[in-house]
């Protein structure tokens, strides 16, 4: 019995992690413009979460940075054509509130910079 109550309770936690998605709406800024709302999902695959855009652009993987009780913090590195992206997402587990900076530099030096500001429900 001893050695069966440690594998649950490690069963346990693998299976809230897996298929958790958190679904985000907020603003989006462009170089501190208004660029309009955004709806965001993240879904967990193991150590990762996967971007799904409702806007049919490519699902991409993002790394966690950082995760405890109360916040998570997701990261990726990417290119796109001639576009390096780096993107940061921080969300507050415990109030649901989201941030997320993505720089996006071309090889020809031109930077973007979009922030997003939001709130966050988690779903099991």
């Amino acid at each position: 019995m001893k050695k069966i109550l440690p594998l649950l309770l490690f069963l346990t936690i693998s299976f809230n992690s897996i298929g958790e998605t958190i679904n985000c709406s907020g603003n989006t800024l462009i170089d501190r413009e208004r660029f309009g709302s955004i709806e965001l999902s993240y879904k967990r695959d193991g150590n990762k979460f996967i971007y799904i855009s409702p806007m049919g652009t490519e699902p991409f993987k993002l790394d966690i940075a950082y995760e405890d009780e109360n916040n998570i913090i997701l990261q990726k590195n990417r290119t796109i054509d001639d576009y390096f992206i780096i993107t940061a997402i921080s969300i507050y587990k415990q109030g649901g509130d989201f941030a997320e900076s993505s720089l996006k530099t071309s090889v020809w030096g031109l930077s973007e910079l979009y922030t997003s500001k939001g709130t966050c429900e988690f779903i099991e």
